[in-house]
């Protein structure tokens, strides 16, 4: 299978958008992952080389075929937070707070669940960098530069 089926499959699944009739086209999708490989390659490192032709829609080679998971879990996360940006824009763009008199129009709740949605995606995709980079990604690779393993102590929080 390639890349524009499989991850395609993996943001719809993480998106909910996984029942006909969807509600993203897969040429949306594919253009969302597009975009997100772009910006996971420009900030994370991997072992081997990826090429993204924005025009031609193609990612080289294709993750899946090369079964690189760590990048393919990246992309789809990372298109999840473009994707939830957008969203979260499109509802604080049309939020309306009314109040006359005794009567009230609220339309903001949408927004603040995608702001949360938002939120909960850019948490994911950061921890999942951060894991990739420290050698905790997928393939178990490990990251060891010429002062040890830079791995950073947990700190508990109160609350939670």
């Amino acid at each position: 299978m390639a890349w524009n089926t499989d991850m395609v499959m993996m943001l719809r699944s993480t998106i909910g958008d996984d029942a006909e009739p969807y509600t993203y086209s897969s040429i949306k999708l594919v253009d969302l992952l597009i975009t997100a490989a772009i910006k996971v390659i420009m900030s994370v490192d991997f072992d081997r080389v990826y090429r993204v032709d924005v025009s031609d829609r193609s990612i080289t080679p294709d993750p899946v075929g090369v079964g690189d998971l760590d990048f393919q879990i990246l992309v789809v996360l990372q298109a999840v937070v473009i994707l939830a940006v957008g969203e979260y824009r499109k509802k604080i763009e049309y939020s309306v707070s009314i109040k006359d008199g005794p009567s009230s129009i609220q339309t903001t709740d949408m927004a603040t669940k995608t702001r949360q949605w938002m939120n909960d995606a850019l948490q994911a995709y950061n921890g999942a960098v951060l894991a990739y980079k420290m050698g905790n990604g997928l393939s178990g690779a490990g990251i060891v530069g010429p002062y040890g393993i830079g791995l950073t102590p947990r700190v508990a929080r109160s609350g939670v």
